[in-house]
């Protein structure tokens, strides 16, 4: 059974009511500085899992109510 995959818009939509701040560029950031890999189509686009979904709500609580920076962050998430 396949997990699903979202895209980028759809996994912001998904997450938009918790973490209005959450933008397309947040996300690209998120990936450029190694947090995120999501998937890759064979086009180019992102593809979110649930896992990766639960990984950016971890970042940006850690980032929103623990206010870690994000190297403190890439070292907890290992």
């Amino acid at each position: 059974m396949s997990e699903e995959q979202y895209t980028i818009s759809k996994t912001l939509e998904l997450l938009r009511s918790e973490f209005p701040d959450l933008t397309l560029s947040s996300l690209r950031f998120l990936e450029k500085e190694g947090l995120l890999q999501p998937h890759r189509t064979q086009g180019g686009h992102r593809l979110y899992s649930d896992e990766d979904i639960a990984r950016i709500r971890l970042i940006k609580r850690l980032q929103s109510q623990r206010y870690y920076p994000l190297e403190n962050i890439r070292h907890m998430l290992g």
